[in-house]
């Protein structure tokens, strides 16, 4: 399916013109200007430019790669969150953070991860704060 802001390939695509709803089973490709997201089941709302992805999920923006067992995302807030087996490889800083749970916000360059938080040494200075039972 291809539209002006981006195209899905998909081998079943089960898509709703009157909703704009699209709903997709099996390897998936959705490409926009700026990110490639990849599942192998997942729902992407036309109208809205958001979706959920399972199985495989992984998106990849310039500067973020996101995998998880599940994927969150929207186009107009510049925001993803991943659930379960996240990773994220910042490809400016070459970190890769891993843990359980994740969101990016992508318009004010934030990651927040939680839950078996893994960051390797980077140069940068990470602040991170623990509530809660740790």
């Amino acid at each position: 399916m291809r539209t002006p802001k981006y195209n899905i390939y998909s081998d079943v695509l089960n898509y709703f013109t009157e909703s704009g709803k699209s709903y997709f089973y099996g390897p998936t490709d959705i490409i926009t200007d700026d990110s490639k997201i990849y599942c192998e089941i997942g729902f992407y709302d036309t109208e809205n430019d958001n979706g959920y992805f399972i199985k495989n999920s992984k998106i990849d923006f310039e500067e973020y790669k996101i995998n998880g067992d599940s994927i969150y995302f929207d186009q107009s807030r510049n925001y993803a969150s991943a659930t379960n087996n996240i990773k994220i490889l910042d490809t400016i800083n070459k970190t890769l953070t891993t843990g359980h749970y994740a969101e990016i916000h992508r318009s004010i360059d934030s990651m927040f991860v939680k839950k078996e938080l893994l960051l390797p040494h980077s140069r940068k200075r990470i602040r991170h704060t623990f509530t809660g039972n740790p």
